[in-house]
C-alpha cells in the first residue's frame, strides 16, 4: 500500500487525502450530527405537545375547582359525575385498563372539553362493553367515534373523543 501511495504523483496524493476527508466528514456528520439533531426535534415535539397539554389544563382549571367546590365531582350529580373525584382524563384512563383495554390503550390525553382516546387492535365487544359502562355509571359519553378494522377478525383500531354527557362550556 505504501509503494503505491509513493508511486503517485503529488497531484493524486492530494485528491485522494481531499476525497477521504470529505468522505470522514460525511461518516461524522451521518453518524453523530444528523441522530443527534433528529432526536433534538423529537424533544422539542414532546415538550410542545406538552405545554399544549398544560395549556388546556390551565384553561380547564376554573371549571374543575367550580365543580368540586359545587360537590358534583364527590356525589355525582352532574353531567360527568358518575366518577369519583379525580380528573375525567385519569378516570377514564383506569377504566379503560379495568375493561381489559390496557394493551390496545395507547394514549389518552386531554382534548376540548373532554379526552382524546387512541386504542389499537382493541376487541370490538370488549370496547363497546366500556363505552356502555362509562355512559351509563359515569355519565361519559364518545361525542366522535372513528374505527378501523384491526389485524384480527373482531379486532379494531379506535380513535375516541369522550366527553361528559350534557357538558356544556360557558
Amino acid at each position: 500500500m505504501r509503494e503505491y501511495w509513493n508511486n503517485l504523483r503529488t497531484r493524486e496524493q492530494r485528491i485522494l487525502l481531499l476525497g477521504g476527508a470529505i468522505a470522514a466528514a460525511a461518516l461524522v456528520f451521518l453518524l453523530l450530527v444528523e441522530p443527534t439533531r433528529e432526536a433534538r426535534q423529537q424533544a422539542e415535539q414532546r415538550l410542545a405537545e406538552t405545554r399544549g397539554q398544560l395549556h388546556w389544563m390551565q384553561a380547564h382549571a376554573d371549571t374543575v375547582a367550580e365543580r368540586a367546590a359545587a360537590g358534583e365531582s364527590e356525589s355525582g350529580g352532574g353531567p360527568g359525575g358518575g366518577h369519583s373525584g379525580g380528573s375525567l382524563l385519569a378516570h377514564v384512563d383506569a377504566a379503560a385498563r379495568a375493561a381489559g383495554l390496557r394493551e390496545p390503550l395507547q394514549r389518552v390525553r386531554p382534548s376540548g372539553d373532554g379526552v382524546n382516546v387512541i386504542l389499537e387492535d382493541a376487541a370490538f365487544g370488549e370496547l363497546m362493553t366500556w363505552l356502555d359502562d362509562l355512559e351509563t355509571e359515569d355519565g361519559v359519553v364518545p361525542v366522535r367515534l372513528s374505527l378501523e378494522r384491526g389485524s384480527r377478525s373482531g379486532h379494531v383500531h379506535a380513535d375516541l373523543q369522550l366527553e361528559p354527557a350534557g357538558f356544556d362550556d360557558d
